[in-house]
């Protein structure tokens, strides 16, 4: 049976990874090591053994990606805030799930090095719903629950306006 810290190391002899046991169940925090020695990840661990939380390093130090687990009641919500190098935020999403209420969000946002948004999406039970920004194919939409809904932009290459209206439920109305 398991029960306390276990620390585990490479043939080396270099810190490869730290476990906190309680009766053979992983608590507290899980640390993964580099070969060279450095914290690549930290994660942390429910009562009941159930992974609640990840955070990834950068060889410099710095947090890569932030990842979270809740749960209330029937919901499972996951979030995700990654990084470039340079620290300005590259990605946020949220995955909601709750099977037997039969729910389902998904939401996602892109950055460029600079931080200025590019991309952006949001669904409800595989539903597009809210913003919708792509940076390839140039679009700005809004929706509601599946329907276009709002103002729309589509753009150039150049980012000027080729095009520009509004929705409401689903039928253009300008």
């Amino acid at each position: 049976v398991l029960d306390g810290l276990s620390t585990y190391y490479t043939e080396d002899g270099v810190l490869a990874k730290r476990v906190l046991y309680k009766q053979d169940k992983k608590v507290a925090e899980e640390d993964y090591y580099s070969e060279q020695g450095k914290l690549k990840s930290k994660s942390k661990y429910s009562d009941t053994d159930e992974l609640i939380a990840t955070i990834f390093y950068y060889d410099t130090g710095k947090i890569k990606e932030n990842n979270k687990i809740t749960y209330q009641h029937t919901m499972k919500t996951e979030a995700k805030v990654s990084y470039y190098e340079n620290g300005t935020m590259q990605e946020k999403s949220e995955n909601k799930q709750d099977p037997q209420n039969k729910f389902y969000s998904r939401f996602s946002e892109y950055y460029d090095k600079q931080g200025k948004l590019t991309d952006r999406s949001e669904y409800i039970n595989n539903q597009k719903n809210g913003l919708f920004m792509d940076s390839r194919s140039k679009i700005i939409e809004n929706y509601k629950l599946g329907k276009l809904h709002g103002e729309y932009l589509y753009l150039d290459e150049n980012n000027h306006i080729l095009e520009k209206g509004n929705y409401k439920e689903g039928k253009k109305i300008g």
